[in-house]
């Protein structure tokens, strides 16, 4: 991500004589940090098995949970779906029978990794 811009003001106190000197620093449009995504993937809803198919790609090796709120902000239910590993996975969630139609999030982690997707289920 480019930042742009930074500036910041450094204060320092003289040794000898106890003045305080404030001075001011630029850093140019290159500072910045580059995040590589450590959680990637898709997440679709089948509707003739009720499930939800996640293909991941995992930089780590850790626990899966998945995480499904509706748009109100409720969870209506989470699962730990396994053990993903590091590379591509696929794992397939089945929803519990009193989800309804409609727009969900599917809050994905492995381990500390956190991946978040929008899930449209139709019944």
């Amino acid at each position: 991500t480019n930042v742009g811009t930074v500036t910041f003001y450094l204060a320092t106190i003289d040794g000898f004589g106890g003045k305080i000197r404030l001075s001011q620093h630029t850093i140019g449009s290159t500072a910045g940090v580059k995040e590589e995504a450590k959680l990637s993937g898709s997440v679709a809803f089948n509707p003739y098995s009720n499930s939800v198919v996640m293909n991941l790609n995992s930089m780590f090796a850790d626990d899966l949970t998945v995480n499904i709120v509706d748009m109100n902000g409720k969870s209506v239910q989470f699962e730990k779906v396994g053990k993903a590993s590091e590379g591509e996975n696929s794992f397939t969630l089945r929803l519990n029978d009193n989800i309804k139609a409609g727009t969900y999030v599917a809050h994905i982690a492995v381990g500390n990794n956190f991946m978040t997707k929008q899930i449209q289920v139709s019944k």
